[in-house]
């Protein structure tokens, strides 16, 4: 290449039209640059909400769990432990037993009502009858609350010699509620009470199929 051609390469080169090609490339690599930057941002983004509405959800699931199992174990319990706590022998040794279950079926009460919206909306009554529930830990409370209050009064007569408490596999019959009624100086009301917590317990029924649920859906990726 001569001198003269090498100069006209160099005008040519310094032309507006080459400047403004150039631009463009750059400002198009900026902007192919920028789209994919952004579109990281937003899969980032994404996956971020993903995981926290999972986090969320796993929170609710396991909070339901957990109640179901507390509140089952009381209910199992429950005349096992009123017995107990009314009975000369043990109560000597344990006076507050049945003031901490009376906290305790509160507080199970409280988490319940707290997170009933949610429930309400994630679970069919079929599934999950959280009216049921919230009756049955009304009816322990009250019942609780009022033999609290009776042993408080000295209302109360406890058996002081050796019990014998019957294998009732979770249930209760009316014989039990009446020989625990009849400690009580307001046996007919303590009676009454008893056998409506012993019906809304067998309506009540299991809560293992929507564990089952419960551990499927308690998954985070």
């Amino acid at each position: 290449m001569n001198r003269w051609q090498f100069e006209q390469l160099i005008d040519v080169l310094d032309g507006p039209d080459w400047w403004s090609i150039g631009i463009t490339i750059v400002n198009a690599m900026i902007m192919v640059w920028l789209g994919i930057s952004q579109y990281k941002l937003q899969k980032r983004q994404t996956e971020l909400q993903q995981r926290q509405t999972e986090a969320q959800e796993y929170e609710i699931y396991k909070q339901l769990y957990m109640l179901l199992v507390q509140v089952h174990n009381e209910v199992n319990e429950f005349i096992h432990n009123v017995s107990f706590g009314t009975w000369g022998a043990y109560y000597q040794a344990d006076k507050e037993l049945l003031v901490r279950k009376e906290k305790f079926i509160n507080q199970l009460k409280n988490d319940l009502l707290m997170n009933y919206v949610d429930y309400e909306l994630k679970f069919s009554k079929g599934l999950f009858d959280k009216e049921a529930y919230r009756q049955i830990l009304n009816t322990m409370s009250a019942i609780l609350f009022h033999v609290n209050q009776a042993i408080e009064k000295d209302e109360v007569n406890m058996p002081v010699g050796s019990q014998q408490i019957p294998s009732i596999d979770g249930d209760m019959a009316a014989d039990e509620a009446l020989h625990i009624a009849q400690r009580f100086k307001n046996a007919e009301i303590m009676f009454n009470g008893l056998m409506n917590f012993v019906e809304q317990k067998r309506m009540l029924g299991s809560c293992e199929d929507i564990l089952k649920i419960i551990k499927g859906k308690c998954k985070i990726s």
